[in-house]
């Protein structure tokens, strides 16, 4: 199980309209949020990334580095955050064969960082083929990692829902939480993005 491949696909398709620009390419330091993300998937040890884009497909693709990631463009982004992770998961069957496993990251949660990435990679080792999620009040979400038997239905979810109804319709045992902490908050208006930059400790 040490040698599992695990992919991981960030999700930056939305219109980010609460925001009022993509929050995939706000700044975060000397970098951009999805940069950064994707320098805390690659610190964690995977090197299988695929980003989905939907609303602001050019600016995403300029903005990732050559050979950081595959691009791959959710046409129906606009129908919900279920048919961005359905897209993923179809990309990285056809770019990443070999994946037993899925990491699903959200662009707008820049507070995930490399150490909270490799606990979730730790307790999939040791629960190979338990869904790993990141515990909220509301219930599972992501950050998740998800085994290779539940790919199927990642790619059926209702293109208006998340992975959440996935997550909450397992057997005992099949799901795995973490708290993740500030790392699980995520930003969706400019007064967000201040506080999570703060938190950070970012002017």
């Amino acid at each position: 199980m040490m040698n599992t491949a695990i992919s991981c696909v960030i999700l930056a398709a939305g219109a980010s309209s609460r925001m009022g620009s993509p929050k995939a390419l706000l700044p975060w330091g000397k970098q951009s949020v999805l940069r950064h993300l994707l320098g805390q998937v690659k610190k964690a040890g995977l090197e299988q990334l695929i980003v989905v884009s939907g609303a602001s497909q050019q600016e995403i693709a300029q903005e990732l580095p050559p050979g950081s990631a595959v691009l791959c463009h959710n046409t129906n982004w606009a129908k919900g955050m279920g048919s961005s992770i359905s897209q993923g998961v179809l990309c990285m069957k056809q770019d990443y064969p070999d994946s037993e496993g899925l990491l699903v990251l959200l662009a707008d949660q820049p507070l995930v960082n490399t150490m909270y990435l490799k606990r979730m990679i730790h307790k999939f080792r040791e629960n190979p083929e338990s869904i790993i999620a990141t515990e909220y009040t509301e219930g599972p979400g992501v950050p998740a990692l998800f085994p290779r038997r539940y790919f199927n239905e990642l790619i059926k979810l209702k293109p208006g829902g998340g992975a959440k109804a996935l997550m909450r319709n397992c057997n005992p045992g099949e799901l795995v939480l973490l708290r993740a902490g500030d790392a699980g908050r995520d930003m969706d208006t400019p007064e967000a993005y201040g506080e999570l930059k703060r938190i950070a400790g970012i002017d």
